[in-house]
């Protein structure tokens, strides 16, 4: 490995569901922040994934590493989140708006992504389906969205530091099963 392979800035870490890669936002001097790759087992050298004239950062990976969903900063709507097929390398947009749009992370099931959408006053987490359809807030008031690994929880951190979780179900559809409870202060 050459000293040069991993200049500039790497951040936000992701591991590829068969924990061969991990995938990473990549910033150089002079450079679009990009999505990258390298082997989890040092072998080669950094592979440019999303690099194209956007700022893209934040990658996550669906369970089955089918997907990968990232932040990207276009000219007139900000950071918005886009998909990306591995497979076919098709690109698509999912929550495109006003505000920011981060923090994104995929279903244990691979059918929904949880998301931050900063706006004001507060952060909301919403939920929408992998495709970008049937968007549904889960608090308008939260961010850092995580889902519990059997799936039956989304939790998210306020302002505050207090951690909460909401009971739900994406079977058939997203839906929450209860309210919010509070599970740390």
């Amino acid at each position: 490995m050459c000293s040069s392979d991993l200049d500039g800035v790497n951040e936000n870490p992701d591991w590829s569901p068969d924990d061969a890669y991990i995938y990473f936002d990549r910033s150089v001097v002079g450079q679009p922040m990009m999505i990258a790759r390298r082997r989890a087992d040092g072998a080669g050298g950094v592979e440019p994934v999303i690099a194209d004239s956007f700022q893209n950062a934040n990658p996550t990976l669906s369970p089955d590493g089918s997907l990968l969903v990232y932040t990207s900063f276009r000219d007139g709507t900000g950071w918005d989140l886009y998909g990306y097929r591995v497979e076919s390398g098709e690109t698509y947009p999912i929550a495109v708006a006003e505000s920011a749009q981060s923090d994104a992370v995929v279903s244990p099931d691979g059918r929904y992504i949880a998301y931050r959408s900063t706006g004001e006053p507060n952060s909301s987490v919403l939920v929408v389906a992998t495709d970008g359809t049937g968007e549904v807030e889960v608090t308008d008031y939260g961010a850092f969205p995580v889902w519990s690994p059997d799936g039956q929880y989304l939790y998210y951190r306020r302002a505050d530091l207090e951690v909460y979780r909401v009971p739900v179900s994406t079977d058939p559809v997203f839906r929450m099963t209860g309210g919010e409870e509070m599970v740390y202060r």
